[in-house]
């Protein structure tokens, strides 16, 4: 018996430990559930806001808590700041102080969210991303307060907890529709943004550098760094460069309107112009022929094989035609310090952007470099819309949109200091057709750039700078009013 008893203990003990392990385990759920639902309760039923001053001058109050500011598209409209905004009919309208403020807050005009609202909600990742309702029976959140929340992270560089909390949506929902975004539009890229390949197309954008004194340019190209904010350990000795912080590179093509042609994919923050610009598939096609059946006037004869505008960073290849910096002829230095002003065009371009976009100013939060380049694309292809819907796309066609040269040039003055326009130019006493002396280290292209090649670039430059300074020293050289006032006349 003693033994029998000695056996029973020993199951009812195991049983016993069985359910306290039961227990233990229902026991840990319940403090899970427990917490999730004050959590829940505490964000449903929660008070705490904070005010910023709007552009406006007014204050704008905001919930602290997403789950609290999630509204169905009714409510957002009704009841935020921005939903009341857009529902208010004077926005429509582009003169009004309604639309100002839109354009203000979101940095594009009301027409151009329309378009895009329609674009996304018709696209095949709206269903699942935009307007899906929460798992506890919360609404779906209105797709005009997540494509407005993205358009205000592009304008201001807010974080993501910002721009939930301004638009009600987590901080999660918000990134990750903002990424999403970006890479729905950048493949609208090239719906905007495209090189000119027609013939009209073509003398579109060279007939402006044509009475400007540079007849064959198709645009002009270069290099614009963006701050990588989140930039691996891993890689951050391939894009820390001579800037001191991680960037990523992108070479892009403008025409002097000031519209985005093409943008090749980033690279690390290391790489010069001379590397990168072996990856710009616009470039290489371009010295590859891509323009070779188009043809102009050059100097009383016809010439053939467009060009493009550049620094002397790149490499001296016929098709990329930057200032000789250590040329004392006078002709190429006029023509030199004139291309060194015309080429300032995609300086001014990069600059709009980044006044449009503060985004692309400050460090950017992504992980990986494809989404940085997303962003990119996405800025282009806005920046191009917004350019033609203002106007600037028809603009220097007539000729009461040009002014002929700001300033007086005689003959024989040659050799002496004298203003070109609103610039100084200082030549020296030396004969354009005799001397050709130059300073400098030569032909630093590396061994894979043929010498022929480097020929043919310094032949083109001196082509140009004798028909440039041939239509100078004439008075036939024009330069273009402002955008905006030959946009005003176009009643745009």
């Amino acid at each position: 018996m003693a033994r029998l008893g000695s056996r029973v203990s020993v199951t009812e003990a195991a049983r016993l430990f069985q359910l306290l392990a039961h227990l233990a385990q229902l026991a840990t759920l319940a403090v899970g559930v427990s917490r999730v639902v004050h959590r829940l309760g505490r964000r449903a039923h929660a008070r705490t806001r904070h005010t910023r001053v709007g552009s406006g001058g007014h204050n704008i109050t905001e919930t602290k808590y997403a789950y609290k500011a999630s509204l169905s598209r009714e409510e957002f409209l009704a009841q935020n700041e921005f939903g009341q905004m857009i529902s208010d009919p004077k926005t429509a309208d582009p003169a009004s102080r309604e639309h100002r403020k839109f354009v203000a807050e979101f940095r594009v005009p009301f027409a151009v969210y329309t378009q895009i609202l329609e674009d996304v909600r018709g696209s095949a990742w709206s269903g699942s991303t935009a307007a899906r309702g929460g798992a506890v029976g919360r609404p779906g959140l209105s797709l005009e307060a997540k494509v407005l929340s993205a358009l205000y992270r592009l304008g201001t560089g807010c974080v993501a907890r910002t721009q939930g909390s301004l638009f009600g949506m987590s901080a999660s929902t918000a990134q990750r529709f903002f990424v999403d975004f970006c890479a729905h539009l950048s493949q609208r890229f090239q719906d905007e943004c495209s090189v000119p390949c027609t013939e009209d197309e073509i003398k579109h954008v060279e007939h402006v550098y044509a009475r400007m004194g540079f007849p064959g340019c198709v645009g002009s190209v270069d290099g614009v760094h963006l701050h990588w904010g989140r930039c691996p350990a891993r890689l951050l000795t391939r894009h820390k460069g001579a800037k001191g912080y991680p960037t990523r590179s992108f070479n892009v093509t403008v025409d002097h309107r000031r519209f985005v042609q093409h943008v090749a994919s980033s690279k690390p923050g290391t790489m010069n112009d001379k590397s990168s610009v072996r990856y710009d598939p616009h470039v290489i096609a371009v010295r590859q022929g891509m323009y070779k059946d188009f043809r102009y006037k050059l100097g009383g004869k016809t010439v053939s094989g467009g060009w493009l505008m550049s620094d002397g960073g790149y490499h001296r290849w016929r098709c990329l035609q930057c200032p000789r910096s250590h040329d004392t002829r006078p002709c190429i230095a006029a023509w030199s310090k004139a291309l060194e002003s015309v080429r300032k065009d995609v300086e001014c371009t990069f600059g709009i952007m980044k006044g449009r976009f503060r985004i692309l100013k400050l460090p950017l939060d992504f992980q990986h470099e494809q989404e940085i380049d997303y962003l990119f694309y996405t800025c282009a292809y806005l920046h191009n819309w917004v350019q033609r819907y203002q106007g600037f796309g028809e603009v220097w066609q007539e000729d009461e949109d040009w002014v002929g040269l700001a300033g007086k040039f005689h003959p024989g003055l040659c050799g002496r200091r004298r203003y070109f326009g609103s610039g100084k130019l200082h030549t020296y006493d030396v004969h354009a057709h005799t001397d050709y002396s130059s300073v400098g280290g030569g032909l630093d292209d590396g061994d894979d750039v043929e010498y022929g090649e480097h020929e043919q670039w310094r032949m083109l430059g001196e082509e140009l700078a004798n028909h440039y300074f041939t239509e100078l020293r004439h008075g036939r050289l024009q330069w273009p009013k402002s955008q905006r006032s030959c946009a005003q006349r176009l009643k745009f």
